[in-house]
C-alpha cells in the first residue's frame, strides 16, 4: 500500500499530460509563425520576402446567422516574392503551402459574408502565417473580425 501513496499527488500531472497535442513542436517552432493582417494589394513584409494579397478567386463561407451543411473557404491568389524569385499561388484557407522559402497560410478572411451583401474587393482583411522553417502542424488562430 506504502508504494501507491504518491498516486493521488501525481494523477493530476498525469491526467494533464495526456492532454497536450503530439505535434505541438518546442516552443521555437510556435513562436517562429509571423500572421500579417493585409487588404488587397497592401503588402507585407517578413524578413526579405514580400506576400501582397491580389484577389479573392472564392469566398463560399457560410454567412452570419446561417446554418451551413459546408463551411465553405476562401481562396486568394497571393504575389509572394524573395531573394529567390516571384511567384503568385492561389492559398485556399487553413491550407499550408510551400512557396519559395517560406510556408503561408491564409488563416482567415474579414467580414464575415452577410446574407443579401456582396462584399466589395475592399472590404476585405486577409490574415496570413508566415513560417520559415516548417509548416505548422496547427496553424496559428487568426485575429478576430472586428
Amino acid at each position: 500500500m506504502k508504494r501507491l501513496a504518491f498516486l493521488p499527488a501525481a494523477l493530476p500531472a498525469i491526467i494533464l499530460a495526456g492532454c497536450a497535442p503530439a505535434d505541438a513542436g518546442t516552443a521555437g517552432e510556435r513562436q517562429s509563425a509571423r500572421i500579417l493582417t493585409l487588404r488587397l494589394s497592401e503588402a507585407g513584409r517578413v524578413g526579405g520576402a514580400r506576400i501582397t494579397p491580389l484577389a479573392v478567386v472564392e469566398d463560399s463561407r457560410c454567412p452570419a446567422g446561417v446554418q451551413c451543411v459546408h463551411a465553405g473557404t476562401v481562396r486568394v491568389i497571393t504575389r509572394i516574392s524573395a531573394a529567390s524569385g516571384k511567384d503568385e499561388p492561389v492559398l485556399a484557407l487553413g491550407q499550408p503551402r510551400r512557396v519559395r522559402e517560406l510556408w503561408v497560410t491564409l488563416l482567415g478572411a474579414c467580414p464575415t459574408p452577410r446574407v443579401g451583401v456582396r462584399m466589395g474587393a475592399a472590404e476585405y482583411r486577409l490574415s496570413f502565417a508566415l513560417r520559415q522553417d516548417v509548416a505548422a502542424a496547427q496553424p496559428p488562430t487568426p485575429p478576430p473580425c472586428r
